[in-house]
């Protein structure tokens, strides 16, 4: 008889490994849970690419983060969209959950198809195509200057994430262009980004092959029923690289911030608003980590002392300068030890 995730032990829970998932508790895109949320959205997407008349053979498997890998035509989905204790996990130890609903998941899959139709079709060698978005061997860098009012790019996922990299940029033009819902033609309508769907669009029906299935192994891919990394160490290496902890901000909120009845002003949340982009630009900098990274970290403390209604304990001008000293002199440790310290 099978055992249910819900009637296992926090510390047991954390000890089981990726193999185990997919053996012990038959865990699968077509089983359960995932059955109702995450295989409704792959057959909307593959409806989506057929109405854009591009019937070709996409590979979806479970692994640990959303990603298409370099020559795969096909799409890796996170496990903790399988089971409501794996996401509730995942919330818990990371602070969100990346693609938790349908519309975010939609949104990111149609990008990991925009990376999948790239390799299937050899995209990155093509002159115009590199003329349009740059070239594919261009470095990821550490840190870019998001811009957040540039037209140049289209918005699909968060702020800024086209403008990372020519790949990236690209897939979220694909990613756009593939959304019914989208509008692009005239929601882009004197754009710059406008001219980058308009090639997307032009590309895809310029491809003859379109109408084969791409000779890919896919069964290379089924990696995590083999995995024999526990839930415990995939969170402490994810924790790692993933902003930092709740205690970290509950540090700032006991030394910044306070109710409103305490305060000298109620702005708390408009105050960290307003400096949200220069802070964003000195932790990306500080931690050689990317601008909508470091954005995302600011967000997380927006949030809380939102919820909390907390106004300030001293004037702005002084809480901007120890706002700014507290993120940027111990925030250090924090990345490198990991978000949530529980996870040892």
């Amino acid at each position: 008889m099978t055992v249910d995730l819900f009637n296992i032990e926090q510390e047991e829970f954390l000890d089981l490994r990726f193999c185990d998932l997919k053996k012990k508790f038959n865990l699968s895109l077509n089983r359960g849970w995932a059955l109702h949320f995450i295989a409704p959205l792959l057959k909307k997407v593959k409806q989506e690419l057929r109405s854009k008349g591009i019937h070709i053979r996409l590979s979806f498997w479970v692994s640990d983060e959303w990603f298409c890998p370099d020559g795969i035509c096909g799409v890796a989905i996170p496990f903790y969209l399988l089971h409501p204790r794996l996401f509730r996990l995942e919330k818990e130890m990371v602070g969100k959950v990346e693609g938790g609903d349908a519309d975010w998941a939609l949104r990111i899959i149609r990008h990991e198809i925009g990376h999948a139709i790239e390799n299937l079709f050899t995209l990155r060698r093509n002159r115009d195509r590199q003329q349009m978005f740059g070239r594919a061997s261009e470095a990821y860098r550490n840190t870019y200057d998001y811009r957040p009012y540039s037209k140049s790019y289209v918005r699909n996922l968060e702020e800024g994430y086209a403008q990372s990299h020519p790949c990236e940029d690209f897939a979220e033009t694909f990613a756009v262009w593939l959304d019914p819902q989208s509008n692009w033609k005239k929601r882009y309508q004197n754009w710059p980004a406008l001219k980058k769907l308009e090639f997307v669009d032009d590309l895809m029906k310029s491809l003859p092959q379109l109408k084969r299935d791409p000779n890919v192994n896919w069964e290379s891919c089924e990696e995590w029923g083999t995995l024999q990394t526990t839930l415990r160490q995939h969170y402490k290496r994810k924790c790692r690289t993933q902003g930092v902890s709740n205690s970290f901000w509950k540090n700032s909120i006991q030394s910044l911030f306070v109710n409103k009845e305490q305060a000298r002003s109620a702005g708390a949340y408009s105050l960290i608003k307003s400096y949200e982009m220069v802070l964003a630009k000195k932790l990306s900098e500080s931690q050689g980590i990317y601008r909508y990274q470091a954005l995302k970290v600011i967000r997380d403390l927006e949030h809380e002392v939102k919820k909390l209604k907390l106004g300030l304990r001293s004037g702005k001008l002084e809480t901007r300068k120890e706002l700014s000293y507290h993120l940027l002199k111990k925030s250090p440790t924090f990345f490198e030890q990991g978000r949530h310290l529980t996870v040892r």
